[in-house]
């Protein structure tokens, strides 16, 4: 497969059963590889550093600067993704974001914290 857009830098990566979800830098489209079919939705919310993925529901998580820890909650819909709420999440300094299926994970130092998508909606 081929993205369709140019890709700087994959800024948020998540595996969702065998199916891998990702965003990329300059354009931030939600990228969905399931076998050999990719799948992009455009996507407004700039800098992500985690997607989670559950069911219809998407959230992109942290972002630079006053977006870190801002957390977008959405759904794809035709080719676009389109929000639908946001919050935010009180995040330590050091903490580190990955998505894995629809639960976030921070890492901050020896700390391991998890929030799943549905504690979000």
């Amino acid at each position: 497969w081929t993205l369709p857009e140019p890709a700087a830098h994959c800024s948020a990566l998540n595996v969702h059963g065998e199916t891998a979800w990702a965003s990329h830098y300059p354009d931030f489209p939600i990228v969905r590889v399931a076998g050999d079919r990719l799948t992009s939705w455009r996507n407004q919310v700039s800098g992500s550093a985690a997607i989670l993925v559950g069911g219809e529901a998407v959230a992109l998580v942290g972002g630079t600067g006053v977006n870190r820890e801002r957390i977008v909650l959405g759904q794809l819909t035709g080719t676009a993704f389109e929000p639908v709420g946001q919050t935010r999440l009180a995040l330590p300094a050091e903490a580190h974001l990955h998505g894995r299926d629809d639960a976030l994970h921070v890492f901050a130092g020896t700390a391991w914290y998890r929030l799943d998508l549905d504690d979000i909606m």
